[in-house]
């Protein structure tokens, strides 16, 4: 009988997606992460004809569900990758006698990423002021529609550390 350890450390696979030529699948792999007590999930690619197997996504951040593009070129998913490891992050630019919007251009955490299914480098799609939620690719390739909810003003920061948070 497996121990409480070794029943969550179990690796599950999951959101299994056959490219548009048949030569791939991508798939989640969650591991644990004993440390940030926290599971992960990173994406994996096995290429049909030959059945190796490469992980395309790593770190401490969870992927998200991979969705291929029309040509089968490119996956696409959200995660938490830090831009900052691939660009330099902007200057802070401060308005004089202004209050500016806090968080007003900030890109949020959850962004859409583009990467190709043999792996390599991936590239930022978007810089959304919300974490993106849902996306999907158009049918030439050449869009992606994606749903996110507004950011968060700073009124309604204030209000919620004034008064806390409440749902009518």
């Amino acid at each position: 009988t497996p121990t409480l350890d070794e029943t969550v450390s179990l690796k599950t696979l999951s959101s299994a997606k056959i490219s548009p030529d048949r030569r791939f699948v991508v798939y989640l792999m969650r591991e644990s992460n004993w440390k940030d007590n926290a599971y992960v999930l990173q994406l994996w690619s096995v290429n049909v004809t030959t059945g190796n197997t490469f992980q395309l996504t790593r770190g401490k951040k969870s992927a998200g569900e991979a969705e291929w593009s029309p040509d089968g070129h490119g996956l696409a998913f959200v995660t938490e990758c830090e831009s900052s490891a691939i660009e330099p992050p902007p200057p802070e630019k401060k308005e004089e006698g202004k209050d500016a919007e806090a968080g007003a251009g900030r890109t949020a955490d959850h962004q859409i990423w583009v990467m190709s299914p043999e792996g390599g480098e991936t590239w930022q799609l978007t810089k959304s002021e919300a974490d993106v939620d849902v996306f999907h690719w158009s049918k030439d390739g050449k869009w992606i529609a994606f749903t996110a909810n507004p950011p968060e003003r700073k009124a309604s920061k204030d209000r919620k550390e004034e008064y806390s948070d409440y749902k009518v």
